[in-house]
């Protein structure tokens, strides 16, 4: 199993409980971590417990990424776990990272495809996350930013058109899209045995609404949606349609099955209707990552594309033609920017303070001519002369 934790903004200790009583393989951050130490001092326990623990860089993680970080990011990387493919959105690798082939995309923001309107800002990053979901044949995007105090803000799992999102929202999500419990302030707590969700508690939300004047004056109108029931309801009047609520709960349990104990349908049909999507995405993710699994995607790395390096590497990662990043790692000394200006096409990011360095040669197509051929393989000499190898086929 995999943990996706939405948002931490520095609160580990809940997150270090759900893992010790859940057990997973990996505990995966979505962004605006905020950490006080480095991920292998803050879950050191974890780690030591053969936990993995991964992250991806959020809007108020800036600045904030020390190299004892760097292993554990998924910005702009490939790992498999648990025979899945899982790969991390960054704006600067965008284009690199569109040529994997991936299963789960994990992005801080979330993608383009619900509910999107011009006059609301948060979608930050938004339309290249869905184009990195789709290019990279993924059939999941996990993402956190959203803490639902937005009208517009889905809850639970999506569909965008290209693949199922899951907006992990103020909870912790397996990678089959199950409520695992929120992690807070006040801890970790799991859902009960019986009904612990409902439906119209998860929809129920105060938010921020703005519109072209507000934005103008700078000022939003607070407002703030109902709850869909009465907890202290008559027990009688149970009216199932989009234009009454009824007076009773509507309560799911986490598998979005609707509590009908009482012999009679609880709550508006709005939410009924929610909750047998929610079943039916959960399901269709499932079988989904399922055939992933049984069918595994083996890249077919060939020839020589380029070469990046993330953040406190020394060791430069392979890319082939088509700018899959490949398992090949190689150290090239005293080799600066100037080199690298006699060979490579496109530099990108060749400094310390970047987050990954690009030497990229012009991407070939599958079964087209490669007019670089001549760069590449004045390149091969050059590192031939400083004994490394590194063959083209």
């Amino acid at each position: 199993m995999i943990i996706f934790a939405f948002d931490p903004h520095g609160v580990v200790q809940p997150l270090i409980d759900a893992c010790q009583k859940l057990k997973p393989t990996a505990l995966i951050l979505m962004g605006d971590n905020c950490l006080n130490s480095p991920i292998p001092i803050t879950f050191e326990k974890l780690l030591k417990e053969g936990v993995k623990v991964y992250a991806i860089s959020g809007n108020h993680d800036h600045g904030s990424i020390s190299n004892l970080d760097m292993p554990h990011m998924l910005d702009g990387k490939v790992v498999d776990i648990d025979g899945l493919r899982i790969g991390g959105y960054d704006w600067s690798l965008h284009d690199v990272m569109c040529n994997q082939h991936l299963d789960i995309v994990v992005s801080h923001y979330p993608p383009t495809g619900f509910k999107d309107m011009s006059h609301y800002d948060w979608h930050h990053s938004a339309i290249k996350t869905a184009e990195l979901t789709l290019k990279s044949n993924a059939v999941a995007v996990f993402h956190g930013h959203l803490h639902g105090n937005r009208l517009f803000d889905p809850v639970g799992i999506y569909d965008i058109s290209c693949a199922l999102a899951i907006s992990t929202c103020e909870h912790l999500f397996d990678e089959c899209g199950n409520i695992l419990g929120q992690s807070s302030y006040k801890g970790f707590t799991q859902p009960q045995e019986d009904y612990q969700y409902c439906i119209a508690e998860m929809m129920k939300r105060g938010y921020h609404f703005k519109t072209k004047q507000s934005r103008k004056s700078k000022i939003d109108e607070n407002r703030y949606i109902e709850s869909a029931y009465y907890s202290d309801g008559c027990g009688v009047c149970v009216p199932c349609n989009d234009n009454h609520h009824c007076h009773r709960q509507t309560r799911v349990d986490h598998n979005f099955n609707i509590d009908i104990s009482n012999e009679k349908l609880n709550g508006s049909a709005s939410f009924h209707f929610e909750a047998a999507k929610q079943r039916a995405y959960k399901r269709m993710l499932s079988e989904l990552l399922d055939i992933r699994r049984k069918v595994p995607h083996t890249p077919d790395f060939k020839g020589f594309g380029g070469l990046i390096r993330y953040k406190g590497d020394k060791a430069w990662t392979v890319l082939d033609e088509t700018h899959q990043i490949t398992p090949k790692k190689i150290i090239i000394e005293k080799f600066g920017i100037k080199t690298a200006e006699k060979f490579f096409d496109k530099i990108i990011g060749f400094d310390k303070a970047s987050y990954c360095a690009q030497l990229l040669f012009s991407k070939r197509q599958r079964n087209t001519i490669d007019n670089g051929t001549g760069k590449k393989e004045s390149f091969i000499k050059f590192l031939t002369k400083k004994n490394i190898t590194l063959q083209l086929d």
